[in-house]
């Protein structure tokens, strides 16, 4: 079986429900969506996970605690920003508005 992925949101909303229905329904294991930053740290320091999907918009220091998390333990991560003026994280991919959930189920079923 593959290994879940992380799905991570700021706040939870209608968009991050459908992006998680539509994970699960394409056979992706997901853990989330979650909204506590130390919850989800704690998955990400103890679970085994093929990767994170991040659903911004966070505080600059907490994406940046995520991220420099992730890059210590290897995972890639997708982000999809809300914001079209966000700057891109250096290490992993985004997306920006406007986009489909299918584009971030793609993105978790292209993960080894």
């Amino acid at each position: 079986m593959a290994k879940p992925v992380l799905l991570l949101a700021a706040q939870i909303n209608f968009a991050v429900d459908y992006v998680a229905s539509v994970l699960k329904q394409g056979d992706s294991w997901v853990i989330g969506p979650m909204d506590d930053l130390s919850q989800a740290i704690r998955v990400l320091l103890t679970e085994d996970l093929r990767g994170a999907v991040i659903i911004g918009p966070f505080r600059t220091e907490d994406r940046e605690r995520l991220v420099d998390i992730l890059a210590r333990r290897a995972l890639p991560y997708l982000s999809v920003r809300s914001d079209v003026q966000a700057e891109q994280d250096e290490d992993g991919a985004a997306l920006f508005p406007p986009f489909a959930a299918y584009q971030v189920a793609d993105w978790v079923a292209a993960l080894t």
